[in-house]
């Protein structure tokens, strides 16, 4: 087999952001995420978010539990562009890898 090095959109959406930052908290696939990733993370908990301030996610590994055990081998990129009146004000990159 040859490794593909293509990449592929899968979707673009436009949401509320805080509206999807509180149903992280949610029974539905994110707030299963969401409450681990808290531990690791200095992420808002709600709106209206602080300006001028650099919000990380270090080291978090999702348990193997959580996982769709459908899922294949492979590698991610997310890019999340928050938007206020029409105009870009923050770029958000989560890279991660599936790997078995």
């Amino acid at each position: 087999m040859k490794k593909v090095n293509n990449k592929m959109n899968v979707g673009r959406h436009k949401l509320d952001g805080c509206k999807f930052l509180s149903s992280f908290y949610g029974s539905n696939i994110f707030g299963k995420f969401f409450n681990r990733i808290q531990s690791a993370s200095n992420l808002p908990k709600k709106c209206p978010i602080p300006g001028n301030e650099l919000f990380e996610i270090r080291n978090y590994t999702i348990l193997d539990t959580e996982y769709p055990p459908v899922l294949p081998a492979l590698s991610h990129q997310l890019l999340l562009q928050i938007e206020t009146d029409d105009k870009i004000i923050a770029d958000i990159v989560i890279a991660g890898a599936v790997t078995y």
